[in-house]
């Protein structure tokens, strides 16, 4: 074996090398740093909408409300010629005010609210149906005695699910307009007149209670019926089918209305009284006018339209003094709470008043014939308010030709009988 100076032998001094030569390398992969993790994913906004779906209505500059949720910020857009938004950006979340040109009408399609997040990753649509103020709720514009026609609709009333009954003077029967139907149901009356309890001879006014019992006042059988519910006949609850002036009789049933506990009142025309018959009751009471043909306020002349409120007030029309008058229970004379300032076409006169509906509220609502519009009266109010019409006679939607019926529904909803437009329509207030 070689031996190295100062005692180091060849073998331990190649050792010594080798584990240099170890140390170095170990040194250089513990010197090297580890490379940097990835970046984190790019956040994607968030965005989104409580409602996929809003009915607005154009007539009456009408508002709804949907609400935002993001989380960076937003831009909302729509069609300004008939849609105007509270908010049209933002950052993070918002209630955006959503309102309705008055009387603009969508007829292209432009129904939708884009909603976009600010990176334009994300977006909602709401759809805009337009609820417009005026539809057609029974008849198509056409005269006719076909189930989707109306030949006069004289009278009307809206029960509690928006269904429309329509007394037909000239078809001999009442039909039912479901909300959206395009024809009627029949549920009176066969559509040909006559005077046996399956007919009706021109049915002129119309009342349904809770129960959906249909009272038809019938101008030439001079008697009201009622028609239960799928009744293929009625049963006389007011007259006894004779014309005449007796307290057993009625000449011409003009209006209608049934009370809370179905005393059945009816405006007679030919009469100058109106009359309360009881359930049961062979004879009526007379509860308005004398019987006498005058302009005093003990009478009633061509009393046309009657309503009574849930204290027993009733209401009559009066067409040839141009006014309203208010009878309270057992008064003898009656007082004016609507019109009596001449006939014209201002808000604080009436032209030819016609049927009369009252609300909850005690709201009159009046069809002036003449006028060719409705007014409704607060109580107390000297003046009325136009709710359907113009007050010029005309065929467009936005138009009465000398209205007939009207009816409130529990939603606010007006609803005209448009005898020579020979269409029922619906106005919002």
């Amino acid at each position: 074996m070689r031996t190295i100076k100062h005692g180091v032998t060849f073998n331990n001094l190649c050792l010594f090398t080798l584990l240099l030569i170890l140390n170095g390398c170990s040194k250089k992969t513990s010197d090297t740093q580890a490379p940097p993790p990835p970046p984190p994913p790019p956040v994607t906004p968030t965005l989104s909408v409580n409602k996929t779906s809003l009915s607005i209505e154009a007539l009456t500059n009408s508002k709804d409300t949907f609400a935002i949720t993001a989380s960076g910020s937003w831009t909302a857009t729509c069609d300004s010629s008939w849609l105007t938004l509270s908010a049209s950006s933002g950052t993070g979340n918002a209630s955006v005010i959503l309102t309705a040109a008055t009387n603009a009408f969508d007829t292209s399609g432009r129904n939708a609210i884009i909603i976009l997040s600010s990176a334009g990753t994300k977006s909602d649509t709401i759809h805009v149906a337009q609820d417009p103020g005026i539809i057609v709720v029974a008849g198509n514009g056409t005269r006719g005695a076909n189930l989707n026609q109306l030949q006069n609709p004289a009278g009307i009333f809206v029960d509690a699910s928006q269904n429309v009954f329509v007394a037909d003077f000239f078809n001999e029967w009442v039909v039912k307009w479901t909300p959206g139907a395009t024809e009627g149901i029949v549920v009176a009356g066969t559509g040909t007149a006559g005077n046996d309890l399956s007919h009706l001879y021109n049915p002129n006014s119309v009342f349904v209670d809770g129960a959906g019992n249909i009272y038809v006042g019938e101008v030439s059988n001079s008697r009201v019926t009622l028609w239960s519910p799928a009744a293929a006949q009625g049963v006389i609850v007011a007259g006894n089918g004779t014309y005449g002036s007796d307290s057993a009789e009625i000449a011409s049933p003009s209006g209608l209305w049934v009370d809370a506990n179905k005393n059945v009142y009816v405006a007679d025309y030919l009469n100058n009284w109106v009359t309360e018959w009881k359930p049961g009751a062979a004879k009526g009471i007379v509860v308005a006018g004398d019987g006498t043909s005058g302009y005093s306020l003990n009478q009633t002349k061509y009393p046309s339209g009657v309503c009574v409120d849930d204290s027993g007030n009733v209401y009559v029309s009066l067409p040839d003094v141009a006014s309203v008058a208010k009878w309270a229970p057992g008064a003898s004379q009656g007082v004016v709470v609507a019109g009596g300032n001449g006939e014209g076409s201002g808000l604080n006169q009436i032209s030819l008043p016609q049927a009369l509906f009252i609300d909850k509220n005690n709201n009159l609502y009046i069809a002036d014939g003449i006028g060719s519009r409705v007014v409704k009266w607060s109580p107390g109010a000297g003046h009325g308010s136009v709710v359907a019409g113009t007050g010029v006679i005309g065929s467009s939607l936005m138009q009465l030709n000398q209205p007939a019926g009207i009816s409130v529904d529990i939603k606010g909803y007006v609803y005209v009988a448009d005898p020579l437009n020979f269409r029922v329509t619906r106005w919002a207030q």
